[in-house]
């Protein structure tokens, strides 16, 4: 029961940690995009803050995509 709750939370562990990377990476790249004067002008800061958007709806996307192989990863290791 204890190594397959273990195998259970490293696998939701290692998950996390590439969301959080995935989504710290898509901050940095709207922070990129921002210069000085952008945070005065609405059209400005909207394509900034759809590129934070755009990214991120990818990063789920992707990451929705890897929890079927990390069930079967889990399964696997627990039989």
């Amino acid at each position: 029961h204890q190594q397959a709750n273990a195998i259970v939370q490293n696998e939701i562990n290692q998950f996390q940690n590439r969301l959080n990377r995935s989504m710290q990476e898509c901050q940095d790249k709207a922070r990129d995009l921002m210069q000085p004067g952008f945070e005065n002008d609405a059209r400005k800061m909207e394509k900034v803050e759809s590129a934070l958007l755009s990214c991120i709806s990818q990063t789920v996307e992707s990451h929705i995509k890897l929890l079927k192989p990390m069930k079967d990863r889990i399964l696997a290791n627990v039989k």
